[in-house]
């Protein structure tokens, strides 16, 4: 314990000094150094407190986030499955893609942080959350982290975001229609009452898959909440977000994917732009749209009561 505590403190005036000099070369080494240390998230932990919340050292970000949000987690796949095949070829720099949950699950398992909760509740995320990227960012050892989520933004006192702007390049969501994903829900759980709840976010959550060893929660509200997070113009305008609907992907994909890569690169990615390549991919991945049943008018009015009206004015989903 005593050691400990010598250790951690000799650490804190090496993090001092570096980072009052703007050494942050040294600062990253010094966490990698410190991986399989007991010390390592104290050390963290110290780091945001005193230095990484003023905006003096926002301009320390070891990697930067781009995130890629929807109501539907699958709704990304088919811009993630793009990105895969894109980046390798176009992106000059080093890139990690997997969805949040995965990559937090991960980072947290290799680093083995004593004590460290398995499941971090979202109160926890609230609190915690530029920490846990602050982390996992040092320890991607990467230029970019691609990563999804169906995570409401949210904003909270003290300055606690779900994400934040000195780790963040640029975020996209995409959005559907609501009613597409209604009946997206009713083929699968075969019941209109579980369709409309998964709508409004009020199914059961099912339990996290095995290969998790860590878990985040994510709260992802109703679809109404969930789209105004995002598509909200101060967070568009803070986080540098992009809004795709999903209808653009399935009609005009070239057009769209064109579209994601500008804006990569509009965002400070030195990243290439290969309309070849985007070519390549739509010829050989397609899409196709859900098609609806005749809903009775009771279960439309239904469906109706639980979206946001303007959100479905504003991108013609009324």
């Amino acid at each position: 314990m005593i050691i400990n505590r010598i250790k951690l403190n000799y650490n804190i005036k090496l993090l001092d000094d570096y980072f009052q000099n703007k050494d942050y070369e040294n600062v990253v080494k010094l966490f990698q150094s410190q991986e399989k240390s007991s010390i390592y998230y104290n050390l963290a932990q110290y780091a945001v407190n005193k230095y990484l919340t003023q905006q003096n050292y926002f301009d320390f970000a070891p990697s930067k986030f781009v995130w890629l949000s929807s109501f539907d987690l699958e709704d990304t796949s088919y811009l993630k499955n793009f990105l895969e095949f894109y980046l390798p070829k176009a992106l000059n720099q080093s890139s990690l893609i997997d969805d949040y949950k995965s990559i937090f699950s991960s980072t947290f398992e290799n680093l083995n942080i004593k004590n460290f909760p398995k499941h971090i509740a979202f109160d926890e995320v609230v609190r915690d959350s530029f920490l846990h990227q602050l982390i996992i960012s040092i320890y991607s050892k990467k230029d970019l982290i691609f990563t999804s989520t169906s995570a409401a933004f949210f904003e909270a006192p003290q300055n606690k975001f779900l994400i934040f702007p000195q780790t963040t390049l640029c975020h996209f969501y995409l959005i559907r229609n609501p009613y597409i994903l209604y009946q997206r829900y009713k083929d699968t759980f075969q019941n209109s009452q579980e369709a409309l709840n998964e709508l409004n976010d009020t199914n059961e959550k099912p339990n996290y898959p095995n290969s998790f060893n860590f878990t985040v929660e994510e709260n992802r509200q109703n679809w109404g909440s969930n789209a105004k997070s995002w598509t909200n113009k101060n967070v568009q305008s803070t986080y540098r977000g992009k809004i795709i609907k999903y209808e653009d992907l399935l009609t005009n994909p070239e057009d769209t994917l064109n579209e994601v890569v500008y804006h990569l690169k509009q965002s400070g990615a030195n990243i290439d732009i290969k309309f070849d390549l985007i070519e390549d991919f739509v010829k050989n991945n397609s899409l196709s749209e859900i098609k609806i049943d005749e809903n009775s008018k009771k279960e439309s009015k239904m469906v109706k009561g639980a979206l946001d009206q303007f959100i479905m004015d504003e991108y013609d989903y009324s």
